[in-house]
């Protein structure tokens, strides 16, 4: 999110990363300050609420415009701090899914990210969430494919934008201490050429003096990294013959 005041820093830390791995950019649009100026002129000095946002866009009340600025003028910050378009592009919680937000993001992707040969924008479409009603986050599973994700899906097949061919991970973050067993039923669901959703990182400070909003979900951030320093997190990915490797192998 190169939209966090500790982005320039972390850049620096992704750096040395960049060959074994994909580095991308997460759009954001719900979190903390804009960056372009017509974003804070029209929106104001801080991002709408998820579901504000999600309002705006299906009654069409976002501009196509402003939206494309602020999409540019984050991309123009990953550029500056890693040298190099993004590996890949998705939306904090989601909202490059939207409309309005769907149509900027394929637009981007047309006219500028695609210089990058291996680019790639994540899907999160999965039909069959649906008839799994036993299956946790069951509610938040279904909001996200209501919320464009089919939509999105068609655009990039139509479209031909590279794109990974299933998608898993989504959980409540209440249940991360059983984070391992979760992890097993995404093996499971996803397929070749998969993305698997995760979210490790360590114990957030942030606050609102940093520009940014308190981390909800810190806790569930270290539960999944001490998951994924562990060796039951390869040895889970050995018995279930899953092979990680960059995004390159969606082309």
């Amino acid at each position: 999110m190169t939209t966090s005041p500790y982005w320039p820093l972390h850049a620096k830390w992704l750096k040395s990363l960049t060959i074994q791995s994909d580095i991308g950019l997460h759009i954001n649009l719900t979190e903390g300050k804009p960056l372009s100026q017509s974003m804070l002129n029209t929106y104001g000095e801080c991002f709408p609420s998820l579901s504000k946002l999600m309002i705006q866009s299906y009654f069409r009340k976002l501009n196509f415009n402003v939206i494309l600025t602020e999409m540019n003028a984050q991309i123009d910050q990953f550029e500056a701090n890693m040298g190099k378009l993004p590996d890949f592009i998705d939306g904090h919680q989601h909202v490059h899914q939207l409309p309005i937000i769907r149509d900027s993001i394929l637009k981007i992707y047309e006219k500028r990210l695609k210089q990058n040969p291996y680019c790639f924008i994540r899907c999160v479409n999965d039909q069959s969430v649906f008839f799994h009603i036993k299956q946790d986050a069951y509610i938040k599973r279904c909001i996200i494919q209501l919320s464009g994700a089919s939509a999105l899906k068609n655009e990039l097949i139509t479209r031909k934008i590279p794109h990974n061919t299933s998608f898993s991970g989504i959980y409540n973050f209440k249940h991360s201490t059983e984070y391992a067993q979760l992890f097993i039923t995404f093996l499971k669901q996803v397929k070749n050429h998969g993305l698997i959703m995760c979210h490790p990182g360590l114990a957030s400070n942030n606050s609102k003096e940093d520009d940014m909003t308190e981390d909800t979900i810190s806790y569930s951030r270290e539960n999944e990294y001490r998951y994924f320093l562990s060796a039951e997190f390869l040895e889970a990915c050995h018995h279930h013959h899953v092979i990680l490797k960059t995004g390159r192998s969606f082309y």
